[in-house]
């Protein structure tokens, strides 16, 4: 439905009736405060902004648990920036991962909807963001979590909606440039948790993406590209400026590197235990590793990079064969236990599946911390792992 507003600062907030109740009742407030009978236009504009604020904590509140990070994203607009395009958008959200005071899930999340447009569309669909129909001119603002019905791209005009506008500190002066006729609301609400929608949407063409990547040589490039997705989204919270050939100019080429903020119990203990900051993640498109492999991976390790690393590739089985483990124990008792650990797609997947939920933003860390484990107490022992092995085949 379209409705009229008033001019001035009254056309800010939405116009049905319990808001002019509320909107008088405020204003009646604040005159009684200063012993006065009558009503002043600063009466109405202190009325609009205590509602207007009332407002934006109710929206923080209510999709705090499926959008975590979003009050400081929020923290972003003001009375300057209420007009901006989807790009500028976007980079507020890119932006906001600098913070040290985020917490692992808000990291996470945050980290998941930097790809492309999707913070935008996020905003976009709890009602804080709305958009402008090339078609009919107007400015579009939806309430129920639905994803926007119009393409966006860098250059969709936004605006935030006009509720909003007392409580980031807008007046007169800085709205005036706006018609407050173009703004048209779908305004059913029913309120429910659409950005763990849009987070599970974005975790499952992940998914789903590795499946169209052939085994080889021909998708080497596309393999290295959904790794580096896949780790962001997996350990965004406690590893930084994660990077693709970050040394392509050097003889040893590592794949993926990431920095270990060691702020983690596994990634603490990486630090303890064996001495990376610099974590390696060497990826082959194919399914069986061999001794060449993973004497490639222990070439890369020293210095910064401490004693561990990972090998990600396309097996079929996480476990390591008999020939992946004669390899693994060369290398592990050559010098430093230096640890070279293999990772499949599947692992990861399985790691992204669970990430669908925000409250198991570290479900791939305690997965992690259980590997190491494993390749301590049972690959790392020959003895041991042929043991395992031979267990493994009586209970078939």
């Amino acid at each position: 439905k379209r409705r009229d507003r008033p001019s001035g600062l009254a056309r800010i907030n939405q116009w049905f009736p319990r808001d002019v109740i509320s909107l008088l009742n405020g204003a009646y407030y604040q005159a009684r405060r200063q012993e006065r009978t009558t009503l002043t236009t600063e009466d109405i504009s202190v009325s609009s902004k205590l509602i207007s604020k009332s407002r934006l904590d109710d929206l923080e509140k209510e999709y705090s648990s499926v959008f975590p990070g979003l009050n400081y994203i929020l923290q972003k607009f003001n009375a300057k920036n209420l007009k901006n395009t989807a790009s500028v958008v976007q980079s507020y959200l890119k932006n906001t991962l600098s913070h040290d005071s985020l917490s692992p899930p808000e990291r996470q999340h945050l980290t998941i909807l930097a790809s492309e447009l999707n913070g935008v569309s996020a905003l976009y669909s709890i009602g804080f963001l709305g958009l402008r129909d090339t078609m009919s001119k107007t400015l579009l603002f939806c309430h129920d979590g639905r994803q926007p019905s119009k393409r966006i791209d860098d250059s969709t005009e936004l605006i935030v909606h006009p509720c909003y506008w007392p409580a980031l500190g807008a007046t007169d002066s800085t709205t005036e440039d706006i018609d407050s006729e173009e703004i048209f609301d779908e305004y059913e609400v029913t309120i429910y948790s659409a950005d763990q929608d849009q987070r599970s949407t974005i975790i499952g063409r992940t998914i789903s993406a590795v499946s169209s990547i052939p085994v080889g040589t021909d998708g080497a490039k596309a393999f290295e590209d959904w790794c580096k997705d896949a780790i962001t989204y997996c350990f965004s919270t406690h590893l930084t400026n994660i990077a693709l050939h970050p040394n392509q100019s050097a003889p040893q080429r590592r794949d993926i590197v990431a920095t270990n903020k060691g702020d983690s119990s596994v990634w603490q203990r990486i630090i303890q235990d064996y001495r990376s900051r610099q974590i390696i993640f060497e990826v082959k498109n194919f399914e069986k590793l061999g001794i060449d492999e993973f004497r490639q991976a222990h070439s890369y390790l020293g210095r910064e990079y401490g004693n561990i690393c990972f090998i990600i590739c396309r097996a079929k089985d996480a476990n390591l064969n008999q020939a992946e483990g004669a390899a693994f124990r060369e290398f592990y008792r050559s010098q430093s236990n230096r640890m070279i650990i293999k990772l499949t797609a599947n692992w990861l997947i399985n790691s992204l599946s669970k990430l669908r939920s925000p409250q198991k933003h570290d479900f791939a860390d305690k997965a992690l911390d259980k590997l190491i484990d494993e390749y301590i107490r049972v690959y790392a022992n020959e003895h041991l792992a042929q043991k395992s092995r031979s267990h493994g085949k009586r209970k078939k």
